[in-house]
């Protein structure tokens, strides 16, 4: 085995909620306020052109940290964070899959992907009882080299 695992799509694209409208107001106040346009601001962020116009015209769009971090500092004021605080731990993750699964063959999937969450947490050194699952995070532990 080469170390990699594949993480099933449920644990990769976690079922996504909006972005807090404080956020986006926070943005569109600034947009406002300064006269500002989306890519300017964008742009002075360091983001792609379209990054801020993402974030405002597609509410399940979650901004990583960085993206949140880069317009804070831009804007000149901090925002307020869209991350949940109250995010998914992986513990409520595998209770979640167990409870969709119905029949025989969807229960044989729920361990087996169960039996893949315990070895992720395993091997980066989390318990699922504590550890929020974040998509972010995950990324550089199931990747392979390029």
């Amino acid at each position: 085995m080469n170390g990699r695992v594949s993480i099933p799509k449920a644990i990769r694209w976690s079922e996504t909620k909006e972005t807090p409208v404080e956020f986006r107001e926070a943005i569109q106040s600034h947009l406002v306020s300064s006269g500002e346009s989306m890519r300017a601001l964008s742009l002075r962020s360091g983001l792609n052109p379209k990054a801020v116009s993402d974030i405002l015209n597609r509410p399940r769009l979650r901004p990583t940290a960085r993206t949140c971090a880069a317009l804070s500092t831009a804007i000149g004021q901090p925002l307020p964070m869209p991350m949940d605080p109250g995010a998914k731990t992986y513990a409520t993750l595998i209770r979640e899959i167990h409870a969709r699964a119905h029949t025989d063959a969807e229960r044989k999937k729920a361990r087996r992907v169960e039996s893949r969450v315990r070895w992720f947490l395993r091997n980066t050194n989390q318990v699922a009882e504590t550890a929020k699952v974040d998509r972010d995070a995950e990324r550089p532990h199931l990747s392979g080299p390029i």
